[in-house]
């Protein structure tokens, strides 16, 4: 049952936009045809006087649960609302002209039973007015207007620093190696300790090695003792690197003092340059201990890490196969100026 309820609560995770969306969508669908229903049946209004007096109930229900629950829109004041409501409304004005359209057709014309074609009509509008939601009407989901316009037309660079996220669902697809061939080339060019620059990048695009290095820390998992660590590891769809279709793992000599740090920024640039391409990532170290367990001399050997060095982070990417993260209120009581 846990396992169930894990899996659920995961899916919500990745897909909690979509799934909101859906629910307020089937709602504002009934919202639609108990009104549709209650003015062509109690107050014997025409199919298409009906659908107008639906369509502005129908409107002002989404509008309000999309804002606030769906895409989280953080717009604020009467001028900005009312920018958002206008831009809601006038995609659907559009979809109700498609709806009206399906109606006159099938019904007025062809003389079918309203009922199923208004139900048909309904799915169709809910389907496009997402798309229009999401990509035009809250595309600002959790900025404010100031801050994505620097982002978007002031610095780049400084957007990409602010809303980096760790993503843990990817597509499969492979990255396009031009993509993949800029990554490591900024990962090069991170900083390091006295420019000692001792790392060694192994970059993995080899799904049963991936996959391999996950099995061993399955098994390191099952072997901790730790419940909710056995639970994982026994989920069949466990993997170390949320199923990416690339891995980079950066080593670093065993006796280099500066090693965590040197690896830590360079992970950290692999992070934001597939940020910059659009490609998802995750900074991962929990699969360290395969490397110091059983199968660890034969990952090295197949990884061609070189002698004396040890693995110490690992990035996974991909392209994203959910929405964009929320990221969690930063603390604001962590820093200290010194004058």
């Amino acid at each position: 049952m846990d396992k169930w309820i894990q899996r659920g609560l995961d899916i919500w995770r990745v897909h909690r936009e979509k799934l909101m969306y859906l629910i307020f969508g089937g709602l504002t669908t009934v919202v639609n045809y108990a009104v549709y229903f209650a003015c062509t049946r109690a107050l014997a209004q025409t199919e298409l006087a009906a659908n107008v007096v639906a369509w502005i109930a129908a409107v002002l229900f989404a509008f309000v649960t999309n804002k606030l629950w769906v895409f989280e829109s953080k717009a604020k004041g009467g001028a900005a609302v009312l920018r958002e409501l206008g831009a809601f409304a006038a995609a659907r004005v559009l979809s109700l002209l498609l709806e009206m359209g399906i109606l006159f057709v099938f019904v007025t014309m062809w003389k079918l039973w309203d009922l199923p074609v208004k139900l048909g009509a309904n799915v169709l509008v809910v389907v496009m007015n997402y798309f229009a939601s999401k990509w035009f009407i809250f595309k600002g989901k959790g900025e404010n207007k100031e801050e994505k316009t620097m982002g978007e037309t002031q610095n780049k660079t400084i957007y990409d620093l602010m809303h980096r996220r760790s993503y843990r669902a990817f597509q499969p697809t492979a990255l396009k190696q031009e993509e993949l061939a800029t990554i490591v080339e900024c990962a090069l060019h991170a900083p390091s300790a006295r420019n000692e620059q001792p790392w060694h990048v192994t970059v993995i695009r080899s799904k049963q090695v991936i996959d391999g290095i996950s099995a061993a820390m399955a098994d390191v998992m099952r072997a901790s003792g730790d419940e909710g660590a056995v639970s994982r590891a026994n989920d069949p769809n466990f993997s170390s690197f949320h199923h990416a279709p690339c891995v980079i793992m950066l080593s670093g000599p065993e006796d280099a003092r500066f090693r965590v740090s040197d690896c830590g920024g360079m992970a950290q640039t692999v992070a934001l340059a597939a940020q910059a391409m659009g490609i998802g990532s995750v900074i991962v170290a929990s699969m360290l201990p395969v490397f110091q367990g059983p199968a660890a001399a034969q990952l090295m050997e197949r990884l061609q890490i070189p002698a004396g060095y040890v693995p110490t982070l690992t990035v996974a990417l991909g392209y994203p196969a959910c929405d964009e993260p929320s990221a969690p209120e930063r603390k604001a009581d962590t820093v200290t100026y010194i004058d």
